[in-house]
């Protein structure tokens, strides 16, 4: 629709006065924005921090319910956290559907191109 006239198009019962926000209302939106700026500015800051405390891996467990198969899984997900690669990420899952057999899976992602940052440049 892009070059499209549509200047003519109005919203069936609109009312601009019915959309009146208070000085109250403007002024809670102005601080709310001040501080996700402050937030922005402070991002790389923050990431730092947040990375200074995981050391070299991030990790998370889920417990997952399938309520449509009724299987229940867990799962650890691990993120290597890497300055000079790109890291590699693992999941270790077990799941069991009711009191059946316990199954277990373990995946590993690495990216693509993951060793071609590493490897040395052909003469």
């Amino acid at each position: 629709m892009t070059g499209l006239d549509y200047s003519y198009v109005r919203e069936p019962e609109y009312d601009a006065g019915r959309f009146v926000q208070s000085e109250k209302m403007v002024t809670s939106i102005e601080s709310t924005i001040d501080k996700l700026w402050d937030i922005w500015d402070q991002r790389d800051d923050m990431v730092q921090d947040a990375l200074s405390e995981l050391e070299d891996f991030y990790r998370r467990r889920k417990r997952i319910f399938y309520d449509t198969d009724m299987i229940t899984e867990n799962q650890e997900e691990s993120v290597r956290l890497c300055e000079d690669c790109l890291g590699y990420k693992t999941i270790s899952s077990t799941a069991q559907r009711g009191y059946g057999i316990l199954n277990n899976a373990y995946c590993i992602s690495i990216p693509r191109n993951a060793l071609a940052l590493h490897a040395k440049p052909t003469p």
